[in-house]
């Protein structure tokens, strides 16, 4: 196969390498063994169907791109480890770090344990597909595994219809529409962050809070009671908790990031290629000491509200497109000057990703049970903070990647549990 062409959306998601680790990490709990050899052969097919997940990161003046790696064969996708602390080692391999210029961009562990079940987490390069693109790939690969068991011989090929750029999404839009939306998503000054102690990136750390399936379905029930959506829920909760955690100054709006999924804007929902096909939405409030959850609620569902008649994302869309005419270099360094901004500010904007339902029907290993499945956002480095939501079989799960010497011991603890108990208020 040939090298690929990088998009402007793939080197966002490089060139901040040093306020993040780069990768994505999905961990499923299964009842029941894999077939470790058949799935590791499943990975590597994987790189045939989505030739980018082949490749290696080259960097350039004027242009980047995908360069095809000739060692696939050799080099470690996979493996199965027999583990007497599926926690530990879990945990360890969390934490190691791969860089898209060097390692894969893909890999993956089976953990089994003394009972005889197993715990499979696969890493994505961050620069080759965004969460939901993870989520696409989980469900190739379900398929690949499930087509070699009839099927030793097979080799899938690219979807034809395949595209990785954003220019599928923005090209539906009239040129007005776009630099109205561009100018009226400007980007606001860092005002706020998680509070963190220090800079320290070492001590990887990995936490996670579930609410179950019987409390999870009251807040279901509440917010279409309220006509407000989870998401409004969520968002509600991060703010709320965020507001306790770094008790910034009453009165003044404070900015968190919000990604969008553009694919939204597409006939088929879908680009069929893994691609960073995501934008953000900014949403400022103030802290108002005193406000119940209600009050934070509606003010978060008059925004969302508002936004859908915005093209919610084209904006910063649009921005990141322009901003890549200007060649790899020039990209790069404007965002090294926005992180050394940040970093020198104490500052950064906090975000809160809500990545959906996760399909258990589109994950299914045959002989095999998935118990749980949740995303982690890659390791972010202060003053960046980022929780991650997401929904399997009814329970919610909220989790975070983040450095434990760079914060006061239990504070993101801490953040996470306000989560679930503000989360749980909406119940109420």
């Amino acid at each position: 196969m040939r090298d690929l062409p990088s998009a402007p959306e793939d080197w966002l998601n490089i060139v901040l390498e040093p306020m993040q680790d780069l990768h994505l990490r999905v961990v499923m709990d299964f009842e029941g063994t894999l077939d470790a050899p058949r799935f590791a052969r499943a990975v590597r097919l994987s790189m045939e169907a989505e030739p980018v997940l082949g490749c290696r990161f080259v960097g350039g003046v004027w242009r980047a791109r995908w360069e095809r790696r000739d060692d696939l064969d050799s080099i470690d996708l996979c493996a199965l480890v027999a583990s007497d602390d599926v926690g530990r080692d879990l945990t360890a391999f969390l934490a190691t770090r791969l860089k898209p210029f060097r390692d894969p961009l893909v890999r993956a562990r089976i953990f089994r344990s003394a009972s005889g079940n197993d715990t499979v987490c696969v890493k994505l390069c961050h620069g080759a597909g965004d969460g939901i693109a993870f989520k696409e790939y989980l469900s190739l690969l379900a398929g690949i595994y499930r087509r070699l068991e009839t099927d030793p011989a097979y080799v899938p090929g690219p979807d034809p219809r395949a595209c990785r750029t954003q220019s599928q999404v923005l090209r539906r839009f009239p040129v007005h529409e776009k630099l109205r939306s561009m100018f009226f998503e400007t980007i606001r000054r860092d005002s706020w962050s998680f509070p963190y102690e220090n800079a320290a990136r070492t001590r990887p750390t990995f936490s996670e809070r579930t609410l179950e399936p019987e409390a999870f379905t009251e807040v279901l029930a509440a917010a279409r009671r309220k006509r407000v959506s989870v998401n409004d829920v969520i968002v509600t909760a991060f703010f709320r908790a965020m507001f306790a955690a770094a008790e910034p100054r009453p009165g003044i709006p404070h900015t968190v990031f919000i990604p969008v999924d553009l694919r939204r804007y597409l006939p088929a929902k879908r680009t069929f290629a893994l691609c960073n096909l995501f934008s953000y939405i900014i949403l400022d409030m103030p802290r108002r000491p005193g406000a119940p959850f209600d009050q934070t609620l509606a003010e978060v569902h008059g925004f969302f509200e508002a936004e859908k008649s915005r093209s919610p994302g084209l904006g910063f869309a649009v921005f990141m497109e322009a901003l890549g005419f200007t060649g790899y270099g020039a990209y790069r360094l404007f965002a090294t000057a926005r992180v050394l901004g940040s970093k020198l500010s104490g500052n950064a904007y906090p975000t809160i990703s809500n990545m959906g339902v996760w399909d258990p029907d589109s994950m299914v290993f045959p002989g095999t049970s998935l118990r749980a499945v949740r995303l982690y956002s890659p390791i972010a480095y202060p003053p960046t903070f980022t929780i991650i939501a997401g929904s399997f079989r009814n329970a919610l799960t909220l989790t975070c990647s983040y450095c434990a010497d760079a914060v006061r011991q239990g504070a993101v603890e801490e953040c996470l549990d306000r989560m679930v108990l503000e989360i749980r208020t909406a119940a109420q």
